[in-house]
């Protein structure tokens, strides 16, 4: 699964490109997260409590890939505020 894993402070991987593709591919929703999960913005523990999951697909040759990242509802309200969403 792409962006797996835990990189320093923050839970996804630090490439631009990655960072770009998956925002414009993402659909959001807000769910309760029973397991811990990482923000992808913050890097702090998300758990037992509602966040936002962001889902991207990924195809090509093979079977397709899906990829997540987590917000807090306030930093999700906010990250859309900025405008951060069109890469």
């Amino acid at each position: 699964m792409m962006g797996a894993g835990y990189h320093g402070k923050h839970a996804m991987s630090n490439d631009r490109w990655n960072d770009d593709a998956f925002y414009t591919r993402a659909h959001w929703r807000l769910r309760f997260m029973w397991l811990p999960k990482r923000s992808a913005i913050t890097g702090r523990w998300l758990w037992l409590r509602f966040v936002y999951e962001g889902t991207a697909m990924w195809t090509g040759p093979g079977d397709a890939v899906f990829e997540f990242r987590y917000h807090e509802p306030t930093e999700h309200i906010i990250w859309q505020l900025k405008g951060n969403y069109n890469v």
